[in-house]
Order: C-alpha cells, then sequence, then structure tokens
C-alpha cells in the first residue's frame, strides 16, 4: 500500500479510511508514523475541507491515542502537529477535537522531554483556549497554567517562548466571562517577567495581555495594580514598536476608567509627560487613543482634571484638529469635550471654557 499514492488529491477521503487502518497498527510503528505524516501532510493543506475530511474519516479519536505513545516521540509529534491544523479550524470542529479528548493528553504533553514535542502542544492548546472563554476554562480546569507557565525561564529559545506568550495572550483576552480569578492571580507574576524581555515580538504579546485584563472591570485592574507590573507599562509609551505603545496606552487607559485611586496611581507614574507626543503622533490610531485617554482622566475629581488642564493639553488637541479628520475623532473629542466643560465651569476657567466651544463648534461645522 502507497501512502503517496494514498494522499493524492482526487481521492483524500478514500485515502484517509486507508490511513486509519494503518495508524491505528502500533505493531508497525514505521507504517503507523508514516501514516500519520501522510495524515498530517493533508491537514497542513489550505482549507477547512480536508479537516472535515479527517474528522469524517473518524481519523481524530486514532489521533489522539497516538498521543498516549510516550515510546514513540516522532508519533506523538507528527500527531500533535496534525491536531494543531485541526485546532485551527471552525468552532464545530474545534469542539469535536476537544470531544475526542485531545485536552488532557495535549497537557500531559507539555511535560514530555521533547522540546518539539512540547512546542506543538503548546500551539494545539492555545488554538483551543483562543476559540472562545468557554473552551479557555475548560483547558484551564485541565491543569494547562502552571505547566505553561514553568516553561517562562532564562534558557528557554526565543521562538518556543514567543509561542508560551502567544499561549498566555489568548487565556487573558476574553472578557466575556473573563478568566478566572485565580488564573489570573498565576498570569500577572509571569507577565511582570516577560515585560522586562528585550525581544519585541514577546514585548508585544505581553503588554497586549495586560492590556485585556485591564479591560474587565475594575477588581481586575486592582489586580493588575497589585501585581506591580502598571510602573514598568508607563515607560513604554516612549517605546519606538507602534504595536507596543498602543498596548501600553489602551492599558493604561483602560485603569483611568475606573476608581479615582486607580486613576490617580497612573498619574502619581508621571504618564501626562508621555501625552503630548503622542496627541500629535504620525498615526491617526494614536492620536485618537491619546484623546481617548485623556478623556477617562477628565470624568475623574477635580484634581485630576485640573492635571490636564495646567499641562495644556486641550490647546494641542485642538491644534491637531487642523490636520485631522472630525469624523475619525468626533466620539472621542466630543466625550472630553462634554465633561470638560462641566469641569472648566466648576473651575470658573473662561478660557478653558472658549477652547472646550472651540472644539464643539469645530465638530459641529464638520
Amino acid at each position: 500500500m502507497s501512502i503517496t499514492l494514498i494522499i493524492d488529491k482526487n481521492r483524500v477521503f478514500d485515502g484517509l479510511i486507508q490511513l486509519k487502518e494503518i495508524a491505528r497498527d502500533s505493531n508497525k510503528p514505521e507504517l503507523q508514523l508514516a501514516a500519520v505524516k501522510a495524515v498530517r501532510k493533508v491537514l497542513c493543506s489550505e482549507g477547512n475541507t480536508n479537516i472535515s475530511d479527517v474528522i469524517q474519516s473518524d481519523m481524530l479519536p486514532v489521533l489522539v491515542e497516538c498521543l498516549n505513545n510516550h515510546n514513540h516521540t516522532m508519533l506523538q509529534f507528527e500527531a500533535a502537529w496534525a491536531l494543531v491544523n485541526i485546532a485551527s479550524g471552525t468552532s464545530d470542529q474545534v469542539d469535536q477535537l476537544v470531544g475526542a479528548g485531545a485536552v488532557p493528553l495535549l497537557i500531559k504533553l507539555l511535560n514530555s522531554p521533547d522540546a518539539n514535542v512540547c512546542e506543538q502542544a503548546v500551539w494545539a492548546l492555545g488554538n483551543i483556549i483562543g476559540d472562545g472563554p468557554m473552551l479557555r476554562d475548560f483547558v484551564i480546569k485541565h491543569g494547562v497554567v502552571q505547566p505553561l507557565l514553568s516553561f517562562i525561564k532564562p534558557d528557554i529559545p526565543i521562538y518556543f517562548l514567543r509561542n508560551v506568550t502567544w499561549v498566555i495572550v489568548n487565556l487573558c483576552r476574553n472578557k466575556d466571562p473573563p478568566p478566572p480569578a485565580a488564573t489570573i492571580h498565576e498570569i500577572l507574576p509571569a507577565l511582570n517577567v516577560l515585560i522586562d524581555h528585550t525581544y519585541t515580538k514577546i514585548l508585544v504579546d505581553t503588554v497586549w495581555a495586560i492590556s485585556y485584563l485591564t479591560d474587565g472591570g475594575n477588581e481586575q485592574m486592582q489586580m493588575v495594580i497589585e501585581s506591580g507590573v502598571v510602573p514598568k507599562l508607563v515607560p513604554l509609551l516612549g517605546h519606538s514598536e507602534v504595536k507596543v505603545l498602543k498596548a501600553a496606552l489602551l492599558a493604561l487607559g483602560n485603569i483611568v476608567t475606573g476608581s479615582d485611586e486607580q486613576t490617580q496611581m497612573v498619574l502619581n507614574l508621571g504618564t501626562l509627560s508621555y501625552i503630548p507626543p503622542l496627541i500629535s503622533h504620525p498615526e491617526m490610531s494614536m492620536r485618537k487613543d491619546a484623546v481617548w485617554f485623556l478623556s477617562n482622566i477628565v470624568g475623574g475629581n477635580q484634581s485630576q482634571v485640573q492635571s490636564i488642564i495646567d499641562p495644556e493639553l486641550v490647546p494641542q488637541i485642538i491644534e491637531n484638529l487642523e490636520s485631522d479628520s472630525l469624523e475619525m475623532l468626533r466620539t472621542e473629542v466630543s466625550r472630553f469635550n462634554e465633561i470638560s466643560i462641566m469641569e472648566f465651569v466648576r473651575f470658573e476657567l473662561n478660557v478653558m471654557e472658549n477652547m472646550a466651544a472651540e472644539i464643539v463648534d469645530r465638530i459641529s461645522n464638520g
């Protein structure tokens, strides 16, 4: 029986039926490995159709069972790689993968002595977690967090650490519902370490993970604050990589939507000194986010509003309205203006009132 002929594109499904029978036979390890490898190659081709063919051929339970063969590392590697591709499919396909019992076996493979097997298990679990909060919590309940975090150590290869950090982002991403509080407590110390990493792509993922956590309400914000990571976010507002800068600004902007105490903590770190360059940043999305950040502070107490007025940030916003699309900035600027006018009246600052009125006039005539 030729493995090459079996995976001919014109007869994939028939070939998968034959491959399934070969892959089941652990008494012929070389043929078993060749069959699983052939299935993996089918799955690596483009489109979800091949994933459906593999599932419909009842190959999925065979691939999952191959993860259990601890005497055959290459078989585990190929089977896990195949499952990575299935886990990147539709939600229904991912559900079927989980239903076949893949999750606990993939988590066990995080302890494999073979780094390549570990890497494929990390990828597969990351794809499953990324499908949504229900599967995220399912994987968490099976104990993924501690084995995953154990990879964060000085001697881990950069490419592997990138994969681990990406999975952590997926653990933090969804907020409806958010990750369990216990999981957030486990992850935050790791993020506090990863934020010091010099590799930009790891730093980007780390800061985005923190940003997602700060978007989950005051209790989650407080957990982030108590982890000690916030002072490390502030200098990133001056980072040369826009993705890092944006994620840091969003994280801090989320925190200043919280209580007055949480807002004040961010202000006490000198955050406002980084804002003027962002208001005139070359990218409009950054300018918009900077105004959004300020609009959140304006919702605070009088002294916090005064902290924006004193550096004359409002005139800078008005100046940038000359070149920006009013439609792009309308929502954030109008929020800023609406709240700030009330505060300016309270402070009886006529000059600031006139500036705010100018914003209204420009938006109205835009």
